[in-house]
């Protein structure tokens, strides 16, 4: 049994000390860090606390948008000027989903 202790306060949490930390990693060009032990618990314990945000927040609703846009694309487009309502519904949309991107980019 392998047992190790690290005593690295607030570098696992999403406060500034653990922001500026990962900043920090993301910027270096050693990349024998990355080899460590010790990186390796911080990036996985912080992977398993976002990994969820990503897959909701950011793949589903992207795959909510290509699947949008290729109906539109194949059944819309084509008849766009005689069910125009349904068209605008469709570029609404849209819309929308671009915005959103938008505001999860700049947050």
């Amino acid at each position: 049994m392998d047992l190790k202790y690290f005593d690295i306060p607030k570098l696992h949490e999403f406060g500034p000390e653990g922001m500026r930390f990962f900043e920090l990693l993301e910027t270096t060009d050693n990349y024998s860090l990355f080899e460590k032990k010790s990186i390796q618990i911080l990036i996985m314990f912080k992977w398993q606390k976002v990994h969820w945000f990503i897959k909701y927040f950011q793949f589903g609703p992207h795959l909510f948008m290509i699947i949008t846009y290729m109906t539109w694309l194949v059944f819309v487009r084509g008849v766009r000027s005689e069910y125009l309502w349904f068209n605008r519904s469709f570029v609404g949309l849209l819309i929308l989903q671009v915005l959103y991107f938008s505001a999860i980019e700049i947050v």
